[in-house]
């Protein structure tokens, strides 16, 4: 098993029936992973703000753990 940073971007906007979600990428260190963090922020809001929407947007850094063989199967070997 290998430890990944999975960057999730939570977007919630008023009347909305749910939270929406986008997950962006993996990561191999948490120190890469908040370093994207607010400009992905940034990158989703302004797309929200295109759509004329009134959002509020959060990202978040979450530790998860993959399959070494998962990862040399999608070509991203560790």
């Amino acid at each position: 098993m290998t430890t990944l940073w999975f960057l999730m971007v939570l977007v919630t906007t008023p009347y909305a029936p749910a939270v929406e979600y986008q997950g962006f990428a993996a990561y191999h260190t948490e120190e890469i992973c908040e370093s994207l963090k607010i400009q992905v922020e940034n990158h989703v809001a302004a797309i929200e703000k295109q759509r004329g929407r009134t959002s509020n947007v959060q990202a978040y850094c979450m530790e998860v753990e993959a399959f070494n063989e998962t990862l040399k199967n999608k070509g991203q070997d560790i």
